[in-house]
């Protein structure tokens, strides 16, 4: 199994989420799809472990980064965006490799987006300091109000997406970094 490329995707992405602290251009989503789909080349529990190794690691991050902002370790919504975020990795369990058909990952990285922005605006939508009514139409306006935000987290996981495979492929099939990085499972 290689760890170089976990390594760099890792330090990638949460170096954008310092980088664009505030719009929604993230990788994060494209992140756990691609650790998600690992599922299909190594084992299982190597991949369960990278999913756990994943999530803690961004959940730090995230923690530092609403710390060094708003002086603040959590938010409302925080849980459904962690929720959400698990599901893309689940997600990526159940789709065929991207490997074998290159449109499996573009349609996984599609429902992932869609998942989590249901599930996050949700949360928006439940926390109490939402502006949004709790009735129907607040719901309804919650998610309309989010439609700019889902446009470009989706644009973003596609080009993370293709981001990351490509670096994934160049690493695979670099012999120097394969003799250098590459540890026995």
């Amino acid at each position: 199994m290689h760890i170089f490329p976990f390594v760099l995707f890792a330090s990638l992405t949460i170096f954008c989420k310092f980088l664009t602290p505030w719009a929604p251009v993230s990788i994060v989503l494209a992140m756990t799809y691609w650790v998600g789909t690992k599922r299909h080349h190594t084992p299982k529990a190597n991949t369960a472990l990278m999913l756990l190794a994943w999530g803690l690691l961004y959940l730090g991050a995230d923690l530092m980064f609403q710390w060094m902002y708003w002086h603040q370790l959590a938010y409302g919504g925080m849980v459904f965006n962690y929720i959400g975020i698990l599901a893309v990795g689940l997600l990526a369990w159940h789709v065929p490799s991207y490997k074998k058909k290159w449109y499996w990952g573009v349609l996984g990285l599609s429902m992932g987006t869609f998942i989590f922005y249901t599930l996050s605006n949700f949360g928006v939508f439940l926390t109490p300091e939402s502006y949004y009514p709790k009735t129907l139409s607040g719901l309804i306006s919650c998610y309309i109000a989010g439609i700019p935000f889902v446009e470009r987290q989706w644009m973003s996981n596609l080009v993370g997406g293709a981001l990351i495979v490509a670096l994934e492929y160049t690493v695979a099939h670099s012999t120097v970094l394969k003799a250098k990085f590459q540890t026995e499972a």
